[in-house]
């Protein structure tokens, strides 16, 4: 058998005009996918932030204007395919599944979704006919893949994963100052979009509890939503202001990583969790959620014990005797970061994933290329 590599070329299909966690893990993996020889294309909203990074970056683009699934923008994919070669079609969310329909099956193309959602499949027939497989980031959103009738014997499950250097290289006196917080103030930090599913809420319940018993500690959430100003409210009814800043989004996480002293997350809601990852490989003293697919990251995996301090979800009784625990006893708290970055380290290196999906495409195209399998699980 001939073991020579295959180069691959797989078009990409992005839709959203943002670039949070979706957005960054295709990045991760085109990257990824190039280092190895394979040749990557984009399909994605003119002037987005990842068609820029592509583009920049020389990845061949196709620009979708306007409304990403109108007819003009279906023509110019399906143009690009008709004069182009390709092994794989790979989307990212929902709506490039929709293009994806349309598009890909005018040749003998294998197409590929990634799931991130935990919610049902609003249209499992659709995910059916479209798609030869779809690879989930958790057994959590599996479990739910399969709730909706979509069959187990087409979903591999590969892990998000984070680089490394973008959490390691920060710098504790340069995140401090940037907050206002001096060094001698246990800083908390929680880094996600301010939407009800992270438990914001929870956390500044559980903060109210924790503040006679750590009057100096201090607490910042990184991130943007439409839930920023409900939020602001609670925190001054509370009278919290003086603990509790909101930071907005920001570019300096390595930093903030860097500064906190423990990282929190206790989300009510979660598929996965890519900023547990970028905490555990700072290696930072983690409380959380049993939320969806969180404790797949931190939880007990094999003869090894939980590397975070988890907790119900709501549960802010709990949330608050953890904070206090963790900020009050340092010895454990470096034990627990210590253990969570060899963890990362072990299962959720972005290498990880991108060896993981391309293990996908190759399953599905049958060729022989060697490869290092990533943390891929496969369910049927």
């Amino acid at each position: 058998m001939d073991d020579k590599p295959h180069s691959l070329s797989i078009l990409h299909i992005s839709t959203p005009s943002t670039f949070y966690g979706g957005e960054n893990q295709a990045w991760l993996l085109m990257q990824g996918l190039r280092r190895r020889g394979h040749a990557c294309h984009l399909a994605a909203p003119h002037g987005s932030p990842l068609l820029r990074r592509a583009q920049d970056d020389g990845i061949s683009a196709i620009p979708l204007r306007g409304n990403s699934r109108s007819f003009a923008n279906l023509r110019r994919v399906r143009k690009w395919l008709l004069s182009n070669h390709v092994d794989v079609i790979h989307a990212h969310d929902a709506h490039a599944v929709d293009i994806m329909g349309v598009v890909g099956l005018l040749k003998s193309i294998k197409r590929v979704a990634t799931r991130r959602c935990d919610y049902p499949l609003r249209s499992p027939m659709k995910y059916r006919h479209v798609c030869h497989r779809i690879i989930s980031i958790s057994q959590y959103v599996t479990q739910s893949l399969v709730a909706s009738g979509f069959p187990s014997s087409r979903i591999s499950e590969v892990f998000s994963g984070v680089v490394p250097e973008r959490t390691v290289s920060g710098n504790r006196e340069r995140g401090r100052r940037s907050v206002g917080v001096s060094d001698a103030e246990p800083l908390v930090l929680q880094i996600g979009s301010l939407l009800s599913s992270k438990g914001h809420q929870d956390s500044i319940e559980a903060i109210r509890k924790v503040v006679p018993r750590l009057p100096d500690v201090r607490v910042c959430f990184a991130g943007e939503g439409h839930l920023r100003k409900p939020l602001e409210d609670t925190v001054r009814h509370a009278g919290l202001q003086d603990a509790i800043s909101f930071l907005g989004y920001r570019n300096d996480i390595a930093d903030l990583l860097a500064a906190c002293d423990l990282f929190i997350m206790p989300s009510r809601v979660e598929p996965l969790g890519t900023s547990v990852i970028d905490a555990m490989f700072a290696a930072k003293p983690i409380v959380c959620s049993n939320a969806g697919g969180i404790p797949e990251l931190v939880g007990p995996w094999g003869e090894q014990p939980p590397v975070a301090r988890i907790v119900r979800a709501g549960d802010t009784d709990a949330l608050a005797s953890e904070i206090v625990s963790i900020l009050t006893n340092p010895t454990d708290a470096a034990k627990l970061g210590n253990a969570a970055r060899l963890r990362a380290e072990q299962r959720f290196h972005a290498d990880h994933m991108v060896e993981g999906t391309l293990a996908v495409y190759l399953a599905l195209l049958s060729k022989s290329l060697v490869v290092q399998e990533g943390p891929r699980r496969q369910i049927g």
